[in-house]
């Protein structure tokens, strides 16, 4: 299998371990689609939209996300590239992708942990024009701040799904 095994892997702490376990799937989509990939990170990277920074190219100016946001984004690649062998990408072109994070958080800073896993959920008809669910979801929250609720840090669940009819 092409993904990395449960457990802890040579840079983990071996507490994540149970991590695994004590965290199944909720919801029933994701838990009937193929795993492919699972990691606990024992760090929790920068939000995209964290401190973002005008950069100007010539005369045209473009909003970059921040110098944090790039380097934790360069983390990540590579320690999803460590674990994996074989054909990349994993999922199969025309099919869904499921994820699934599990934030994990203490009182300590470095209590912070974040279970990551990617499901392929089989192929997806050739049908209409999706958007990327995550950025329209992160506009209804931009909106919904201050009207609903507060802050947005204080958003503790999504449930994200397309439905085609």
């Amino acid at each position: 299998m092409k993904r990395k095994s449960s457990g802890p892997g040579k840079n983990e702490d071996p507490n994540n371990q149970d991590l695994y376990v004590r965290f199944p799937e909720s919801c029933t989509r994701l838990a009937s689609s193929r795993l492919i990939y699972e990691r606990v990170f024992d760090w929790i990277p920068a939000s995209k939209k964290n401190g973002q920074r005008i950069v100007r190219f010539g005369k045209r100016a473009s909003i970059r996300p921040s110098k944090q946001w790039d380097k934790d984004c360069k983390r990540l690649r590579a320690e999803f590239l460590e674990t994996l062998q074989g054909e990349l990408p994993l999922v199969p072109p025309g099919h869904d992708v499921g994820v699934s994070a599990k934030f994990i958080v203490g009182k300590r800073k470095a209590d912070a942990r974040i279970l990551i896993r990617f499901y392929d959920m089989g192929s997806a008809p050739a049908r209409g024009t999706y958007r990327d669910l995550d950025n329209v979801v992160q506009g209804i929250l931009d909106a919904a701040q201050g009207i609903i609720y507060r802050d947005d840090r204080r958003v503790s669940l999504m449930d994200l799904e397309r439905i085609r009819v």
